[in-house]
């Protein structure tokens, strides 16, 4: 019992008395401790069985550039690096032609140099840029049903915007299974085949431009699903931001903080309002006190400008450039715009001169060998230059700021602001900071987010909180839906209202009711605004026809009219996709009528669904029959249709570049053993070459040369880019099947003797050191006194001895015993040795206490003799030589 326990450690507590109240409150605790580990479990299965201890991603799907963070159990949110180290990946993806007529695919850093430099027209630079395409622009192709890429004019570089989109996600999945697996952190640069651990991430959050509309958000979520993710949540990059900075930073209770964040990207400029509430004071805030949402981010309103970002001030640099290089080199520069690789080029080296000028005053750009000829162009650029040919662009940041503090109706306007914070690499310009502040009316701006990075560390943390299997801080996130939802009622007449305003809380719902005029009575959803309530000129998401008229209940009579009115519940999810989640139909009158039918909609088209028929008694004097109402949702899905096709082109993709990869390892692998083989029989290079020579005659090495020169002579002669990767793993097989023995041998040849002498000299000074031991019988303490006995030192002696013995009969250049038998052999003895080391410890350590119980008896003695004094001082004299002599061996 626990009451004995604590006595035995010295401790005298009463018995306790065990009541009724104690004994529920232990039962309590016991359940408890039972379902906690019941559930510990569960959830341990749960995550083994997906490879990786739940493991989901944010990604910051910008135009130019992709950034992934994983959050793992233990250690929260963290950017992953890429297989070059670096945070960020080029949103760039290549068809880098290879021999065999075919294309490898690359991604990020390693696409980066081919969309500059040799390749450029067969990349696609800014992928996500294609989910707003439209037909009829300048390089949009028609790819089946949807808007896409062909590349370099080849038939079999046609690409649709999914499928573009998915291979970078596939790219940014990679990245994160890298980053959450223990063996791919350690091992990022192995190949999916020969490293793999598990689909350790599938569940993401990804962030979206505030000025994507519903179509664009379900093709990105397409996307998504075409590279294997299922998308949690959709999230803009600037409350994405606010995320982090409510992470970061505490808000005050009762005081809501207004904060202003513009981000500046490649694509286009963006100005948010977001609130900050705390729900309990300051110092309860990541306690115990707080309640399960102790923080609410809200944002206010977006606005945005979609044309005027970082892009347009590289085109307009790189312009200047051109104009600059046709000046010194006297050409008419009208024709060079044709040459991609020259203008990809151009436009990497304005990116640079922009970055560089945005820290210096001016900057010196060298451009060699334009257009292969040996003329080199030198220009010399200033920040005035830039900040003049990219006018428009700096004078278009004012308006979404000033668009979105009208929107937000704060009471003082830009004062009203508790911050501002700037976003996005466009930022660090100066010129776009005086912008900023000239806008908001403020001195300084607050700096304290990574401008990159917040929205990938924002987007991390609202993937946890939406994943079940994280329990992260309470905070509530409600996002503003940038475009409204409208919808349209068909009956006796078209009626078209707004069901979503802009900028409404997201996620959310809403009950419409309206009067039932048709018994089949058709619900359509829009996205905008309709101006003269009218939804002909808005964009279709979704048609349903709501069944109101009644169909019998039995022996209840069958209602003689349609229902009076319908009230119907739409949501909104954290995708933005809005959906008719039930409907009710309801009759009045004084023999009250009415029906009811509460379902979930997925995306099927003519789906049909009939709700259980049940029947309510009310008031007396009126009766309320419910009926089946049918709903038939006929939606026009948001999610594009060529999603199988495009999975099955991506995994034939994904088995093509797999067998590329096969084929290389395998070719590398052949022609590494073949310059081995080499180096050892023909040259007899090193040790191992010198020992091929002693253990191989000359009839044993002619079949070996004759496979050497063969296998020389197919690499030559017939392997090019068609062969298969079978046929050179089949070569590389049979060349091991034929030199391993050999080499083993060899290998045997070296490796007998060494062992063979540590295990001699080893055993020797073991011996020695247990010979040297083996006089003194008994276990003496600091004093000298002897206590208890020492283990037994012969029995492990004469082992030793047996062992030395045997070792001393074995010749030295012997086949037999083998190397990994005299090996395992001294691991036998090694351990049986430590064993005994371990062993005389204890003993030495259990006679000093008993050592200190008796020095301890003997203080307490009221009489001690002189003699018996002189008696152990002399007794303490004679064995102290052996005592020191102990401690001197217990060292060696």
């Amino acid at each position: 019992m626990w009451w004995k326990e604590i006595r035995v450690l010295g401790a005298e507590p009463k018995r306790p008395r065990w009541g009724v109240f104690s004994r529920c409150r232990a039962i309590r605790r016991c359940r408890c401790l039972l379902f906690v580990l019941i559930v510990s479990l569960c959830a341990f299965g749960a995550r083994g069985a997906a490879g990786v201890p739940g493991a989901v991603a944010g990604i910051d799907f910008g135009s130019e550039n992709v950034r992934v963070a994983v959050v793992r159990t233990g250690s929260g949110v963290s950017v992953a690096v890429d297989e070059h180290s670096k945070r960020e990946a080029p949103a760039v993806v290549a068809f880098v032609p290879v021999g065999d007529g075919g294309f490898e695919r690359q991604f990020g850093h390693a696409a980066t140099a081919a969309a500059y430099g040799r390749w450029p027209e067969y990349a696609v630079r800014d992928v996500r840029n294609m989910l707003e395409w439209r037909e009829g622009e300048s390089g949009v192709h028609r790819v089946g049903d949807r808007c896409g890429v062909q590349l370099a004019s080849h038939q079999l570089l046609q690409f649709t915007d999914l499928e573009v989109n998915g291979m970078l996600l596939q790219y940014a999945k990679r990245v994160a299974e890298n980053a959450a697996c223990v063996d791919g952190a350690a091992d990022r640069a192995a190949s999916p085949e020969t490293h793999r651990c598990g689909d350790a991430v599938r569940d993401v959050v990804l962030t979206v431009p505030a000025w994507f509309n519903a179509t664009q958000r379900g093709a990105l979520v397409g996307a998504a699903r075409v590279a294997g993710l299922k998308v949690l949540g959709l999230i803009t990059a600037n409350t994405a931001a606010a995320v982090q900075y409510a992470m970061d930073r505490r808000v005050q209770a009762q005081q809501p903080q207004h904060v202003l964040l513009v981000r500046m990207g490649a694509r286009g400029i963006t100005a948010s309002v977001v609130r900050f509430r705390a729900h309990h004071p300051a110092s309860a805030i990541g306690s115990a006190a707080a309640s399960a949402a102790d923080l609410s981010v809200e944002v206010l309103a977006h606005a945005w400008n979609a044309q005027m970002g970082g892009r347009v001030i590289d085109q307009r640099v790189a312009d200047g450039l051109l104009a600059a290089a046709g000046q010194q080199l006297a050409v008419d520069t009208r024709t060079w715009r044709n040459d991609s690789r020259l203008m990809a080029r151009l436009l990497r080296e304005a990116q640079r001169a922009k970055e560089v000028l945005s820290a210096n005053v001016d900057t010196v750009v060298h451009l060699d060998s334009v257009l292969n000829s040996d003329r080199d162009v030198r220009v010399t650029l200033t920040r005035a230059q830039l900040e003049a040919a990219a006018r428009d662009v700096f004078d278009a940041i004012q308006a979404p700021i000033r668009e979105v503090l009208n929107a937000t109706q704060l009471s003082d306007g830009a004062r009203s602001l508790d911050a501002v914070i700037p976003l996005g690499g466009g930022t660090r310009i100066p010129r776009v900071q005086q912008e900023i502040l000239r806008a908001t009316g403020r001195q300084v701006l607050q700096r304290s987010l990574n401008a990159e990075e917040a929205a990938v560390t924002g987007a991390g943390y609202y993937a946890a909180s939406l994943s079940p299997m994280y329990r992260v801080r309470g905070m509530a996130i409600h996002e503003a839906l940038p475009c409204p939802i409208s919808i349209g009622i068909q009956g006796d007449r078209q009626r078209c209202s707004t069901l979503f305003g802009r900028f409404s809380r997201v996620p959310g719902s809403r009950r419409v009711t309206v009067n039932a005029l048709a018994p089949n009575m058709q619900v359509a959803l829009y996205e905008g605004e309709s101006q003269d309530r009218s939804c002909a000129a808005l964009p279709l998401l979704s048609r349903y026809r709501v069944m109101t008229a009644a169909s019998g209940n039995g022996s209840e009579p069958v209602p003689p009219t349609t229902a009076d009115k319908v009230s119907m519940v739409f949501d909104c999810d954290a995708l933005g996709h809005v959906r008719l989640v039930s409907a009710e139909a309801v009759s009045e009158g004084n023999d009250s009528v009415a029906g009811n039918a509460s379902t979930t909609l997925g995306h099927a088209t003519n789906n049909t669904i009939n709700a259980a028929a049940t029947t309510t008694t009310g008031d007396e004097s009126k009766r309320t029959i419910r009926w089946q109402v049918t709903l038939e949702a006929d939606a026009v899905e948001v999610l594009p249709a060529p999603i199988a096709a495009a999975e099955a082109r991506l995994r034939e993709l994904d088995r093509q570049d797999a067998e590329r990869r096969r084929r290389a390892r395998a070719l590398n692998e052949l022609e590494a053993y073949l310059l081995e083989a080499k180096r050892y029989f023909r040259d007899a290079d090193g040790e191992l070459g010198r020992a091929l020579q002693q253990t191989v005659s000359a009839e044993q090495r002619q079949p070996i040369d004759r496979q050497i020169e063969a296998s020389e002579r197919w690499l030559d002669e017939q392997v090019g880019p068609a062969t298969a990767a079978a046929d050179i793993e089949r070569r590389l097989q049979e060349m091991r099947a034929l030199l391993e023995p050999v080499l083993a041998r060899a290998r045997e040849h070296i490796e007998r003797p060494r062992a063979l002498q540590e295990l001699v000299s080893w055993l020797h000074s073991s011996v020695e050191a247990l010979r040297r031991l083996r006089p003194s019988h008994a276990v003496r303490d600091r004093r000298g006194r002897r206590h208890t006995a020492e283990p037994d030192t012969d029995a492990v002696l004469q082992q030793l001895e047996e062992a030395y013995r045997w070792s001393q009969t074995l010749p030295p250049n012997a086949a037999e015993p083998s190397s990994g038998h005299i090996r395992e052999r001294h691991r036998q003895m090694s351990a049986l040795l430590q064993s005994f080391w371990k062993q005389q410890h204890a003993s030495r350590k259990n006679a000093s206490r008993d050592a200190d119980k008796v020095d301890a008896t003997t203080s307490n003695a009221p009489n001690t003799t002189t003699e018996s004094a002189a008696h152990h001082s002399g007794d303490e004299q004679t064995q102290r030589p052996q005592a020191q002599s102990r401690v001197g061996h217990s060292e060696l």
